[in-house]
């Protein structure tokens, strides 16, 4: 998880990640964290963020306003865009409908804790589950989310209405 543990959501977040090393779950947390449980920190370094997608079998991506419609932060695009990982995303209302990735096909969703522990465990007992996902997610996100998609999108919109 590439992230700070700046409110009390994310700080529970951090610390069931960082309890699941002591079931042999390798996890790593990069960021601004409570002594002791941080791996790391690369806070805007996005090639060094991407180097560790890219080596790791998940990334985990919550939603800190699950009312929130359509909204997400910039790390799912980060994760996905990067490749390598399955994307563990913290569900959220206009998932599919704004960003028009599949749970199942481009990433995984989870609703809380146990959901989440669940799918890793049973991603790392059944990787063959997984195959292809985070390509496939990665090809989605960069052929429909990138910089350039988004200037084509605002230029094809600004020639509509002039």
């Amino acid at each position: 998880f590439l992230g700070n543990g700046y409110s009390p959501e994310r700080l529970r977040l951090g610390k069931f990640l960082a309890s699941l090393r002591a079931e042999g779950i390798d996890v790593g947390l990069y960021g601004s964290w409570p002594q002791g449980i941080a791996s790391g920190s690369n806070l805007y370094d996005f090639a060094h963020g991407a180097a560790i997608y890219q080596r790791a079998k998940f990334a985990i991506s919550d939603q800190q306003w699950p009312q929130a419609v359509g909204y997400v932060s910039n790390r799912l695009f980060q994760a996905m865009a990067a490749g390598g990982a399955v994307v563990l995303q913290q569900a959220f209302l206009g998932l599919q409908e704004w960003i028009g990735v599949e749970p199942g096909i481009h990433l995984l969703t989870w609703k809380d804790f146990h959901e989440l522990e669940g799918k890793i465990r049973q991603g790392l007992q059944h990787p063959e589950l997984l195959e292809g996902m985070a390509e496939r997610g990665q090809q989605y996100i960069l052929a429909n989310h990138s910089f350039d998609m988004r200037v084509h999108e605002l230029w094809s919109r600004l020639q509509w209405q002039s």
